[in-house]
C-alpha cells in the first residue's frame, strides 16, 4: 500500500486484533453513518479467521469497507495506520474502536467542528461496567488542559474512538503513528504530536457522539458478554428514534456529577489550605508570645551557652 488511492472526504481506521463480536456492529456503526462519503479501512493485527470472516461479510455488504490483513505487530500495528494514512487521499482520517461504537450524526458533528480546526474527538464519555457514565473534563482550547496532557505523569483523557484530523495536519507530524514505547498509550503517543504543534488548531466537542465501553473494567467479562453488550446497545440506537435525546441527557447528568465533584474536591482542598493557614498563624503567635516573656529573654544566656557547647562538641567528634 505505498501508491494513493482516490478516497472519498473520510478515512475511518479500525485496528483490531482479537474482538470479532464487537468488530461487527463497530463496522456497522461506521458504515450507517448520516455522513456517507467515507471509506472504512480495518486494519487486521495478527487476527484469528473468526475476525476475517466478519471483515469479509462486512466487505461483501459494503464496497467502502477494505481490509489490510498483517502478522501481529509488537504493540497495536501502529505503523500500519501510518501506512494507510499515506496511501489515500482522504482529507479527513478519523478512528473507531473495535469493541465501540458511533452515534449516527458522530462524523457530521465532526466534519463541523474541523471547519476551523484540525484535531477534533467527542466530548469524553466512557460506559462504565456497571452502565454508569464516566465524563473525563477537558478541552484542549485551553492551554491547561494541553500541559495536563503533556505532563511527566502519563494521563490522557482522549481515547482513539472518535478522534477525527485532516490528512494536512498529520503529514505535517514529526513522525505519525510509530511503534509505542512499553509502558506507554499508544493513542497518547500519538496525540502528543498534536499537542507540541504550535500551528495545530484543536477542538473538543461539546457533544458525546461515541459510546465508548471502558476496556479496564471489562477484563473479567467473557467474549460473549462483550459482544451481547455492544449487541443490546447497537439495537437501542437502531430501535430508537430518540435514543440520542436520552442519550445526551445521561451524559449531561455525568457532565453535572462531575462538575459537582470537582467543586466539592476543590472546596476541600480549599478548606484544608485554610486550615493549615489558621494553624500556622496560631503557632506563630504563640511562639511570638514565648519569645516575648520574661523567662525566654532570661534564659537567653543559657540557649546561646547551650548551642556553642553543642557546636563545640560536634566539631570534637569530627576531628
Amino acid at each position: 500500500m505505498t501508491q494513493l488511492m482516490s478516497s472519498p472526504a473520510v478515512t475511518v481506521i479500525i485496528p483490531t486484533h482479537n474482538h470479532p463480536g464487537p468488530l461487527a456492529f463497530s463496522i456497522a456503526s461506521v458504515l450507517q453513518q448520516s455522513f456517507e462519503d467515507l471509506s472504512l479501512v480495518v486494519i487486521g493485527d495478527g487476527v484469528g479467521d473468526d475476525t476475517r470472516g466478519v471483515v469479509f461479510e462486512a466487505m461483501k455488504q459494503d464496497s467502502r469497507v477494505s481490509f489490510v490483513d498483517r502478522p501481529k505487530s509488537p504493540r497495536h500495528a501502529e505503523a500500519v495506520r501510518h501506512e494507510v494514512i499515506c496511501s489515500v487521499d482522504s482529507p479527513f482520517i478519523a478512528y473507531q474502536g473495535d469493541d465501540d461504537l458511533w452515534l449516527p450524526n458522530h462524523l457530521q458533528v465532526m466534519l463541523q467542528l474541523l471547519d476551523d480546526a484540525d484535531f477534533v474527538h467527542p466530548l469524553p464519555v466512557f460506559v462504565k461496567s456497571n452502565g454508569t457514565l464516566h465524563h473525563a473534563p477537558t478541552d484542549l482550547s485551553r492551554p491547561g488542559c494541553l500541559a495536563w496532557h503533556l505532563s511527566e505523569t502519563p494521563r490522557n483523557a482522549i481515547s482513539l474512538t472518535g478522534v477525527t484530523h485532516s490528512r494536512a495536519s498529520y503529514l505535517k507530524l514529526p513522525y505519525g503513528w510509530r511503534e509505542t514505547p512499553a509502558g506507554r498509550w499508544t493513542d497518547h503517543y500519538m496525540w502528543q504530536q498534536y499537542f507540541l504543534s504550535d500551528d495545530v488548531r484543536l477542538k473538543t466537542s461539546p457533544l458525546s457522539t461515541t459510546i465508548k465501553l471502558a476496556a479496564n473494567e471489562r477484563s473479567s467479562m467473557s467474549a460473549a458478554e462483550r459482544t451481547a453488550e455492544v449487541s443490546a446497545l447497537w439495537k437501542q440506537i437502531l430501535d430508537r428514534t430518540n435514543f440520542e435525546e436520552k442519550w445526551q441527557a445521561k451524559v449531561a447528568s455525568a457532565v453535572r456529577q462531575t462538575s459537582v465533584s470537582l467543586q466539592l474536591a476543590h472546596t476541600e482542598k480549599s478548606d484544608l489550605l485554610q486550615q493549615t493557614r489558621r494553624e500556622r498563624d496560631s503557632l506563630r503567635h504563640d511562639l511570638d508570645a514565648i519569645r516575648r516573656s520574661t523567662s525566654w529573654r532570661f534564659t537567653e544566656p543559657l540557649r546561646d551557652l547551650k548551642a556553642a557547647w553543642l557546636k563545640w562538641r560536634t566539631r570534637g567528634q569530627r576531628t
